[in-house]
């Protein structure tokens, strides 16, 4: 029996062809590593604000935009649907999270049938890869955040109306979906006229008016039912002065923001962040830029749905590209949200890819040929500062001979000594340029290595250097993107992070009766409510410092959904319970004192993860 199970499962694979064969091994790989990082990866602020909120709102205890109420600083169907999930499946990390592995593999399966529609079998098999080899995205996806909520519904908008003869429900379908998500993130709402017009322009005026009949009412009634409050949410976007009631809020008493005061974000605080991005998201966005320089002749394009999609997937790309990095690299709300944002569209970038690429301009001007040139050296350059934290020091090490008067002396000196001595440059200078420098002389090497490949290839006929090495660069990236982008930034933990929740969370319900007040000092201690059940706590805090205020009328500050040093006193000297995090008790060691406090010991802790990581129970005597 087990031989005849054997051969007959050899027969089933033998009849998928290989490229669908690869895009399965894709799907599936791509499947254990979610579930892995679901469990390893520790969850941030902004995971536990959605998934505590959201399950509040979707139980009922709160509204959006109620006075006292909670916060809601992004648009509420990023919390609903979290707070759903959790209403269905039970409160907590796992079936957040595996929701979130889910809407993953669901929005492969869409980038897969919409590359298959558009390019071909095998150019839909290695845009499934180019998610599978990118272990910082899939660590992204796997968390309980607006991310991977948006990211599956752009998915599914595309496949539902890019290319030709698409049935009238599935164009109404995208404009719903497309309505939807911009009532989950205000900030994909470029996508709404962009798609609008693509309709008209590709599937005529009788298609592009039911659609945009179907955005207008979704999007009209999303907004009806919290009116007018909903409106702050647009306060940065539109004129306030058009609407008394935002304006009013903006001149209340309610103080200064304190993430905004004195934020010290230098200009290379914001080349990093943006060379964080360049690594994390190397294929769409290298690739988006490649395209531009290698655009088809218009008698290229295999149909005109092809060129359509195309032009429509470059409007809505760069638009959403700019419009995110003046949000996060030109302000100093959060400079670093810059690769974050990306991944809400990145998709868009690599599908802009595959519809384009079997149609590049192989033999682009001489002015695209430079431009090339440069961005590869660009990239290159970023690659290698954005890893300055991880590789600059040892580059500093490196040996190198010792030179004086321009003679050769014995032995050798490191890199640092030579450029101390010759620059008179700090160290913590060396160490973050450093690898920008080796960057710089990496994608030299490359060029070279292309240019090697190239004069021996039989391409010199079809193409010229440059877009050859556009072809070089993308599949050597490719093939190094889980060095590139494995997440060195995020929290991992050795243990199973969802496990340590729960069993934080239940010793948390033990000593938090119904009625209990809980104070929470740190940006994890959120997930830890979703484990007990009618407490009280100072909602403010939910989004710790992001909501702190420096002074303001106290009733005024919590009646909009704020806390600022008075209120936390007040909060401080009546709760029962203190959840805080290992990094802010050194803080509380005056006021938490064993005489009026027990410390509640933790049968697991989540300083194993990090020295800095771990949480502290603390229950007023």
């Amino acid at each position: 029996m087990a031989n005849n199970n054997c051969v007959g499962t050899t027969k089933l694979i033998g009849r998928i062809p290989i490229p669908e064969l690869i895009a399965l091994l894709g799907v599936i790989l791509y499947f254990i590593q979610a579930v892995i990082f679901a469990h390893i990866r520790l969850p941030n602020l902004d995971e536990g604000s959605y998934l505590y909120k959201g399950y509040l709102l979707a139980k009922g205890v709160y509204t959006p935009f109620q006075p006292y109420g909670l916060w809601i600083n992004k648009m509420y169907l990023s919390f609903f649907i979290w707070g759903w999930i959790q209403s269905l499946f039970g409160a907590g990390l796992l079936a957040s999270r595996y929701f979130a592995v889910f809407l993953g593999i669901l929005a492969l399966l869409g980038l897969w049938i919409v590359s298959l529609r558009l390019g071909n079998r095998w150019l839909a098999s290695i845009g499934v890869w180019v998610l599978v080899l990118n272990p910082a995205l899939i660590s992204k996806y796997s968390t309980a955040t607006a991310q991977v909520l948006v990211y599956c519904m752009l998915t599914w908008v595309l496949v539902l109306s890019l290319g030709s003869d698409r049935p009238t429900w599935q164009l109404v379908t995208s404009g719903i979906l497309a309505a939807l998500m911009v009532l989950t993130r205000e900030n994909m709402v470029f996508i709404l006229p962009l798609l609008s017009l693509y309709v008209f322009w590709q599937h005529g005026r009788k298609k592009g008016i039911l659609v945009l009949i179907a955005i207008i009412i979704v999007f009209v009634i999303g907004h009806i039912i919290y009116w007018p409050d909903i409106m702050r949410l647009w306060a940065n976007w539109l004129p306030i002065d058009s609407f008394s009631f935002v304006k009013q809020t903006a001149h209340l008493d309610l103080g200064e923001h304190a993430m905004f005061l004195d934020p010290q974000i230098t200009f290379s605080s914001r080349l990093h962040s943006f060379s964080l991005a360049i690594r994390m998201h190397y294929i769409p966005l290298a690739g988006s830029l490649f395209v531009i320089f290698l655009w088809p002749k218009q008698s290229s394009w295999p149909t005109r749905a092809h060129f359509r999609a195309a032009v429509f997937l470059a409007a809505l790309f760069f638009v959403l590209l700019f419009s995110h990095a003046w949000a996060s690299l030109a302000k100093t709300y959060c400079v670093y949200c810059f690769q974050d944002y990306f991944a809400f569209f990145g998709n868009v970038g690599l599908i802009l890819m595959i519809v384009s690429i079997v149609a590049w301009n192989k033999t682009p001007a001489k002015l695209s040929r430079v431009a090339i040139f440069i961005i590869l050296l660009i990239v290159t350059t970023a690659i290698g500062f954005s890893l300055f934290e991880q590789i600059g020091s040892s580059l500093l090490k490196f040996p190198i001979p010792r030179l004086r008067d321009g003679y050769l002396q014995p032995g050798w000196a490191t890199l640092w000594q030579g450029l101390n001595n010759k620059f008179h440059i700090s160290y913590s200078d060396a160490r973050a340029y450093t690898p920008a420098v080796a960057g710089f002389v990496a994608g030299i090497f490359l060029l070279l290595f292309i240019l090697f490949i190239y004069l021996r290839s039989p391409f010199q006929k079809s193409m010229n250097f440059a877009c050859f090495c556009i072809y070089g660069a993308l599949l050597i990236g490719m093939a190094i993107l889980p060095l590139l982008t494995w997440p060195f930034d995020v929290p991992i933990c050795r243990n199973d992070v969802i496990a340590s929740y729960e069993n934080i969370g239940t010793q948390l319900a033990l000593i938090s009766p119904p009625g209990s007040k809980i104070y929470l000092d740190g940006s994890r201690t959120a997930v830890t409510l979703l484990y007990v059940k009618d407490v009280i706590i100072l909602l403010p805090q939910l989004n710790d410092t992001y909501s702190f205020r420096i002074n303001g009328d106290p009733d005024l500050v919590l009646k909009n959904g704020f806390w600022n040093e008075q209120i936390a006193i007040n909060w401080r000297d009546n709760a029962d319970v203190f959840v805080i995090e290992n990094d802010r008790l050194s803080k509380w060691k005056d006021y938490l004192t064993a005489d009026l406090f027990q410390r509640i010991s933790i049968s697991t802790n989540l300083s194993a993860c990090s020295p800095k990581e771990g949480i502290y129970l603390f229950k007023r005597k």
